[in-house]
């Protein structure tokens, strides 16, 4: 019998034959190959409110169609190369994106690249506390709502100021590779204040000592830290000392002064305030905040006979607390 070399040899047209279709399935091999990302997108960090732009690199048998991701969800997005996400706001920090790639033999997905997003502008106490509705209550260490949590440590945790305090925010004992570790997290848009972890093993007055602490995690909102948690203590607390960068209170330099004027006139009222800026400003008329007056100055309607005694007041906060003016009286 003779093999397939013998019939190679005496039948040389089959030799050419046998060439052609091992020829045939190599070009077939390659035809039936996925896509090749040659370029997968690039993570991006950008400011909130921008938009962030994601591109692949790829080869394959054309036409080539691309199907856009976000954390593995399709987004209906252009069959482009390209992709730009929409305006971005903090919480889109750490999404990630990819886009898988088909043509007629089968599919492709890219590696995912991964958004930070940080914040466009810090955020000054004085802005944060002006959500509180009663100014007096705007202060660092004022605890407006009860719930045991100061306004400067919900301002660093990035708590709403209206909100009570939710406990899984807090800084707290963690396991971590079988010990422990002391947790907190930061908001970073957060300015003004300096935080320590601290740790005391009696409670006393004076016993407190600042225990180094590391950032393990930063997702372009918030920070993540940790302070080791020693097991040689037999008996240790430990605690976040937030305070302000300065305990400069707002110095009211120049009140408002009084003015008589006729009906139809318009005073002007100005006040001038020293201390750790950047300060807002709430006037009131008889006590009662005036909607809109947010400036070192502020002029009111046009006076009628109604306006006889009318008493206007500021309240000037900044990040170490807030001062009411003297009374200007019309």
């Amino acid at each position: 019998m003779d093999t397939a070399s013998d019939l190679i040899m005496k039948r040389p047209h089959l030799s050419s034959l046998l060439q052609a279709l091992l020829g045939l399935g190599g070009v077939a091999g390659a035809a039936f190959a996925a896509p090749t990302i040659n370029q997968a997108p690039q993570s991006a960090t950008v400011m909130a409110g921008a938009q962030a732009a994601f591109s692949v690199n790829a080869t394959g048998t054309p036409p080539l169609h691309y199907t856009w991701q976000r954390n593995g969800t399709g987004l209906g997005a252009a069959d482009q190369p390209s992709f730009t996400a929409p305006a971005s706001i903090l919480a889109d920090s750490g999404a990630s994106y990819s886009v898988m790639v088909t043509d007629g033999t089968g599919n492709t997905t890219s590696a995912s690249a991964y958004l930070t997003v940080n914040p466009a502008a810090p955020r000054a106490f004085a802005d944060w506390a002006a959500a509180i509705a009663d100014p007096a209550e705007r202060g660092p260490v004022a605890a407006p709502l009860g719930d045991g949590v100061s306004n400067i440590l919900k301002y660093t945790f990035g708590f709403p100021p209206t909100q009570p305090a939710p406990a899984a925010g807090m800084p707290a004992l963690a396991a971590k590779a079988g010990e422990f570790v002391f947790r907190y997290e930061r908001d970073r848009s957060a300015t003004g204040i300096t935080a320590a972890v601290e740790k005391s093993t009696t409670l006393t007055a004076g016993s407190w000592a600042a225990v180094s602490a590391a950032k393990v995690g930063d997702d372009g909102a918030f920070e993540t830290w940790e302070a080791p948690v020693a097991t040689s203590d037999t008996r240790a607390f430990f605690r976040l000392n937030v305070t302000t960068k300065a305990n400069a209170a707002p110095a009211i330099t120049a009140q408002p002064a009084g003015v008589v004027v006729n009906p139809g006139q318009a005073p002007t009222f100005t006040v001038l305030a020293t201390g750790t800026g950047p300060f807002v400003y709430q006037w009131r008329r008889n006590g009662a905040l005036i909607v809109g007056a947010n400036g070192a100055s502020y002029t009111p309607p046009a006076a009628t006979a109604a306006d006889h005694g009318a008493r206007f007041t500021v309240l000037v906060t900044g990040e170490a607390g807030t001062s009411a003016s003297a009374e200007a009286v019309v």
